[in-house]
């Protein structure tokens, strides 16, 4: 059976409150608007994003067995890491993350209420790509370089912890966060400049089958113009170089795809033409200052709106 194509779900979340268009239009200075999948503010919350675009993609997850990623982009000035795990300062605002997480053990408990004879274990896993060297967030030793497994398509040398509950899951996914921006620090950076993964891997079993399906959700930097001093370690640039060129190929629909280039665009293969259902989240400023980066931002959205994805059909 061919596998079904399904293109990615492009959403843009810019920082200032919108003019009046469509809401799933957005037009920068005298240029035309540009059409994506939602436009919302910085006046609408992650859980917004998250209820309106994003719960049904949860659904496909716990009921259809099938892969999904939420992929959140844009410059380091940007706030691509609070959308996607709450905000560090310790507000009452939500992530994305953590609004799935809680939405996705409510489903798990509905369908194990309803369906005789299934049962459910979730794995999580946290990595972060570093200058190019990928670490394990929730070892005690995240300094160290591990591999990624090409073969299996995912990191076998990282650890992964069993939850049971949403509080199980966002204890590690805390534990992730603070761990990254410990990281950034030691090594002089933004820890907008990493790139990280967090990863919910779940298997459910019945008398007649067992299906293991990935749920990730993954923040990186798009290009941006910084000051000399400022500027992070130039293999980042090597990076943004080899997102650009995997993004182009599969727009155009290239039969090679220079997925290995890179350690950023090997970890994120399977969201960024695989067998998943995905959602890209480019976030921009909005402002004539940052006009030159927020159009190279849409620029990117635009070709990530081009992909399909090839879903096949979930098997034992």
């Amino acid at each position: 059976m061919m596998p079904l194509g399904e293109n990615i779900k492009v959403l843009i979340r810019t920082s200032l409150a919108l003019p009046t268009q469509p809401a799933n239009q957005l037009q920068i200075g005298q240029r035309l608007p540009v059409t994506f999948d939602r436009v919302f503010s910085r006046a609408e919350p992650p859980e917004e994003i998250y209820s309106e675009s994003l719960s049904g993609q949860i659904d496909s997850f716990v009921f259809s067995g099938r892969n999904v990623a939420v992929m959140c982009y844009g410059p380091s000035y940007t706030n691509k890491f609070q959308t996607t795990y709450g905000d560090p300062a310790g507000s009452k605002e939500r992530g994305v993350a953590e609004c799935a997480i809680e939405d996705l053990f409510r489903k798990l408990r509905e369908e194990e209420d309803q369906a005789e004879a299934v049962t459910t274990s979730i794995k999580v896993q946290f990595v972060a790509v570093i200058q190019e060297g990928l670490h394990d967030m929730l070892s005690k030793t995240p300094q160290k370089r591990i591999r990624f497994n090409n073969q299996l398509g995912k990191c076998t040398e990282a650890s992964q912890f069993v939850v049971g509950s949403t509080g199980e899951a966002l204890y590690f996914l805390t534990k992730g966060k603070d761990m990254i921006a410990r990281l950034a620090r030691f090594k002089q950076i933004k820890d907008q400049y990493i790139t990280s993964v967090f990863s919910l891997e779940l298997t459910t079993r019945t008398n007649k089958a067992t299906s293991v399906r990935s749920l990730q959700f993954a923040t990186f930097s798009a290009s941006e113009k910084v000051p000399a001093a400022d500027r992070p370690h130039p293999i980042f640039s090597v990076s943004l170089s080899s997102l650009g060129l995997v993004i182009y190929a599969l727009a155009k629909g290239n039969p090679f795809v220079p997925y290995r280039n890179s350690m950023v665009t090997i970890v994120l293969k399977n969201a960024l033409g695989g067998n998943c259902r995905s959602v890209f989240i480019a976030h921009i400023v909005g402002s004539v200052e940052r006009m030159e980066e927020d159009i190279s931002t849409m620029r990117c959205a635009s070709r990530v709106r081009q992909v399909r994805n090839k879903l096949e059909e979930p098997h034992a």
